[in-house]
């Protein structure tokens, strides 16, 4: 499990792969009332996060283990987003198929040819919600959700974003997942 060490702003972010644009509000709407109900947030601006934000609540321990959190909150995203992690590691994708993997950068700041490349169906993905990148292993055509991110990306229209919070307790995130009936990614990183 990742442990946050150092001073900066963290985020945790649970990111469903799966949601369309229509379905993005409801679903978020209905994970934010059982957030509320189950007292993982509550009502009220948080401090420091843009968007619909909500500060931590006072059952928090369900979705990450209890500790002090600074200033901590949940920030929602609907809309066409392409969810990041920030790590100072490489960034790789593999085929869920022929399991290739592509070094994408090799650390930090440093790009290859390959990031090149996906950037550019990023960006179209971004534009108009489509896109595929080929494997170079099988050579079969994958959209940016069916590669396997190292550490994860996910691209979609629902996030929810935990600031400043210790690492997501797994269960936590099965059990976001189940309520939404779709697979989720979980970027992570520091600001």
């Amino acid at each position: 499990m990742r442990q946050h060490a150092g001073v900066g702003d963290y985020f945790e972010t649970i990111v469903d792969v799966e949601a369309s644009a229509e379905q993005a509000p409801e679903l978020a709407e209905r994970l934010l009332d059982w957030f509320l109900a189950e007292g993982i947030v509550v009502r009220g601006a948080a401090d420091g996060h843009f968007g619909e934000s909500y500060p931590i609540g006072p059952n928090s321990g369900r979705a990450a283990p209890e500790e002090p959190w600074a200033h901590g909150g949940l920030e929602l995203t609907t809309g066409r987003s392409v969810f990041h992690s920030h790590d100072e590691g490489p960034l790789e994708v593999s085929c869920p198929r022929c399991a290739e993997t592509v070094t994408l950068w090799p650390k930090a700041g440093e790009s290859s040819a390959e990031w090149d490349s996906i950037e550019k169906v990023i960006s179209a993905w971004y534009e108009q919600g489509t896109g595929t990148w080929p494997c170079r292993g099988c050579a079969r055509p994958l959209g940016l959700n069916e590669w396997r991110w190292r550490p994860a990306w996910g691209f979609g229209y629902l996030g929810f974003a935990f600031w400043n919070v210790p690492p997501l307790r797994e269960e936590f995130v099965a059990e976001v997942s189940r309520r939404l009936g779709h697979r989720v990614v979980c970027p992570s990183g520091k600001l």
